[in-house]
């Protein structure tokens, strides 16, 4: 899917922007929010559409994954909270505790893709 790509541009965004143009980060921070969710949301009706011809360990795998995705977006929605506030004095951490949040979710979409099947 395009989670890489998206990831990959978002981080290198989110380093290059200061306090000054977090109005600009905050907003494309919001739009790969509502990407993420949408391919979280597709994925989930893929399981749900595959669910009969999967075995009962890729059942419990699918959901597990898909719980742990949705958790992570929701930890990545919370930073996003911080930085839409626009604190100067914690900018920088909050840009960092975001990119962080969004790095394990992204390699944790990562490692559902390589071991999803509807086997």
């Amino acid at each position: 899917m395009e989670i890489n790509q998206q990831t990959q541009k978002l981080i290198q965004s989110l380093k290059d922007y200061t306090n000054v143009q977090g109005g600009e980060a905050v907003h494309k921070i919001k739009t790969a929010l509502e990407n993420l969710g949408n391919c979280i949301d597709a994925l989930e009706i893929s399981v749900d559409n595959n669910w009969e011809n999967m075995k009962q360990a890729s059942r419990e795998r699918a959901r597990v994954n898909l719980k742990t995705l949705r958790m992570q977006r929701i930890q990545m929605a919370q930073w996003y909270g911080s930085l839409k506030s626009g604190f100067v004095e914690t900018w920088e951490h909050t840009k960092k505790g975001f990119s962080s949040a969004y790095l394990k979710l992204h390699k944790t979409w990562e490692k559902y893709e390589q071991g999803f099947s509807f086997d």
